[in-house]
C-alpha cells in the first residue's frame, strides 16, 4: 500500500471520476474559454456569495492585476504581511513599487495591527494582507485601520479558500481577494487562481485587463482599450477544480479535525499552534507548529524524513531573503522567529495519523534522554 505521509497534501482525485468529460473536452476540441470555464466561475460565485468571480493562471498574477486595477505605480509604498510566500512581496517590486514589511504577530503568523499602526502613512497607497495559512485572524482589526486612513486592501488569499470570518467566506465582501487553485491549495487544478470582488466598476477593469485590454465592438470585431494580460484558466484546469469544489467543504471539516488532533498531542511536547481567533475558521490549509524549545528543526525534520513523513517550514520572512534584506535593511523580527522555528505537518484524510505520532513520541523520547 502506498504510503501517504509522504506529502503534505493529498487530494485525492482519481481519473475515472474526470474521464468522460475530458474525452468530452477533445470531442469538442475546445481547450480554453468553454464552458467549463464559464461553469467553474458561476459555481464559485454561487458558493461563495460573491458578485464577479475571475479565473487567473495564479494568485501571483491575480495580485499583479489587482495592483494595477488599484492604480498602484512606481514609487508607491504598498504594506505587506512579512509572513508570506514571496509572491506577496514580488508582485509590488515587479510593478517598481516599494514594499514597507509589517510584521506579524507570533500566534496568529498575520500581520500584526500594531505594527501596521505605527508604519501606515499618507505615502502607503495600498495593504497586502495574507491570511497566512488560511487563517483569517486580525483581518478585521487591519481592516479598521484601512478605513480609518482610506487605504484600500488587497486580500492575499491563496491559502484561504473556505475560510470565514463571522461565519462569511472570505471574499465575500471584499474589495480585491486573490486566491490560489495550485497543488498544494485545498482546491488543486495543478495552476491557477481567482480574483473576487463585490464592486463593478472594479470588476469591468478586471474583466478587460484579462482580455488584453480588448472591448467587442460591432460584428464581433476587437479594439484595444488598454493593455492586458492572458492569465486564463484552461477547460481542463477548469474541470479539476469544478469536480472539487462540491467537496470542499467536507474536506475543511476533516482537515480541522486532523489539527485538533496534532494539537491534542502534541501540546506536551511543547508545540504551539497557530491561534485561529474565536471569529474565525480557518480551511486549515497548512497543520503549522511552532516547534518546541531546543529543538533542532534540520534534525527533527530529517528524523521524520528518515520514517516517510514529509514535513516542510510553515513558510517565510520576506523581509530575511536575500534581496529584500540587501535591497530594503528593514529586517522584521517576528516573522523572522517563525521562519526559523514553524514545522508544517502532513494534513490530508489519507494520513495514518497514529503512525505520525507514534513516530514523533519516539523522537522526543529519544530527544529528552540525551
Amino acid at each position: 500500500m502506498e504510503n501517504k505521509n509522504n506529502i503534505l497534501i493529498d487530494h485525492n482525485l482519481k481519473l475515472k471520476d474526470f474521464k468522460k468529460n475530458i474525452i468530452k473536452i477533445f470531442k469538442k476540441n475546445s481547450f480554453t474559454q468553454g464552458e467549463l470555464n464559464k461553469e467553474f466561475a458561476e459555481a464559485i460565485k454561487k458558493k461563495f456569495n460573491v458578485k464577479h468571480c475571475f479565473l487567473t493562471t495564479s494568485c501571483t498574477t491575480a495580485l499583479s492585476i489587482s495592483l494595477e486595477i488599484l492604480n498602484i505605480k512606481k514609487g508607491d509604498r504598498v504594506a505587506v504581511s512579512d509572513f508570506s510566500w514571496i509572491s506577496s512581496a514580488h508582485v509590488i517590486e515587479n510593478i517598481g513599487a516599494i514594499p514597507i514589511f509589517i510584521d506579524v504577530d507570533k500566534d496568529t503568523f498575520n500581520m500584526c495591527p500594531n505594527d501596521l499602526k505605527k508604519k501606515i502613512s499618507k505615502k502607503i497607497k495600498a495593504i497586502i494582507f495574507v491570511h497566512c495559512l488560511g487563517n483569517p485572524s486580525n483581518f478585521d482589526k487591519i481592516k479598521k485601520i484601512a478605513k480609518r486612513y482610506k487605504v484600500p486592501i488587497l486580500e492575499d488569499a491563496a491559502c484561504a479558500l473556505g475560510s470565514k470570518i463571522d461565519k462569511k467566506y472570505v471574499g465575500q465582501n471584499s474589495h480585491l481577494a486573490c486566491f490560489s487553485f495550485h497543488q498544494r491549495k485545498i482546491l488543486n487544478t495543478g495552476e491557477g487562481g481567482a480574483i473576487f470582488t463585490n464592486n463593478n466598476i472594479l470588476a469591468s477593469k478586471i474583466k478587460r485587463k484579462l482580455s488584453l485590454g480588448a472591448v467587442k465592438k460591432k460584428r464581433g470585431i476587437l479594439d484595444f482599450y488598454d493593455t492586458g494580460y492572458n492569465f486564463r484558466l484552461s477547460e481542463i484546469q477548469s474541470l479539476l477544480g469544478l469536480k472539487q469544489l462540491s467537496k470542499l467543504n467536507n474536506k475543511i471539516k476533516k482537515r480541522n479535525l486532523i489539527y485538533n488532533s496534532y494539537k491534542k498531542n502534541l501540546q506536551k511536547y511543547g508545540f504551539i499552534e497557530q491561534k485561529i481567533n474565536k471569529n474565525c475558521i480557518s480551511n486549515i490549509q497548512s497543520c503549522t507548529f511552532i516547534l518546541p524549545k531546543k529543538v533542532n528543526r534540520i534534525r527533527f525534520m530529517s528524523y521524520l524524513n528518515s520514517k516517510k513523513i514529509d514535513t516542510s517550514i510553515g513558510t517565510y520572512s520576506i523581509s530575511n531573503t536575500l534581496f529584500y534584506k540587501k535591497k530594503y535593511k528593514s529586517p522584521q523580527i517576528k516573522s523572522k522567529y517563525l521562519f526559523n522555528n514553524t514545522i508544517t505537518f502532513p494534513c490530508h484524510e489519507n494520513i495514518n495519523f497514529t503512525y505520525i505520532i507514534k513516530i514523533i513520541s519516539k523522537y522526543f523520547i529519544m530527544f529528552h534522554k540525551k
